[in-house]
């Protein structure tokens, strides 16, 4: 099964401190004095997250991390991202025309 390719690319909003926790990712929300802690399957994506990165790319990095298949890890990063960024914790982004 072929995936769809999409040209959106998501990346951390800044500023955020966050840190490695036992194997999960907590996040400390600035201004608003509130803290995420993330589960094990999006602190794999967030710790990937260095550069801004289109869902494909966070689904593959659930593929080589976890024993899933590559239509269920876009569906759980799809599904993660839209979280985050409902949350304010990434941002998404159309690539620039040349």
């Amino acid at each position: 099964m072929k995936l769809a390719m999409s040209h959106r690319t998501y990346s951390r909003a800044k500023p955020l401190a966050w840190r490695n926790v036992g194997g999960r990712v907590v996040i400390i929300h600035g201004g608003r004095g509130e803290v995420s802690e993330l589960n094990e399957t999006a602190s794999e994506i967030w710790r990937q997250m260095d550069a801004p990165a289109p869902i494909e790319l966070m689904a593959s990095w659930l593929v080589n991390q976890f024993d899933v298949d590559a239509a269920s890890a876009q569906a759980d990063a799809s599904t993660l991202i839209k979280d985050l960024e409902n949350l304010g914790l990434v941002h998404g982004s159309e690539p620039t025309s040349p």
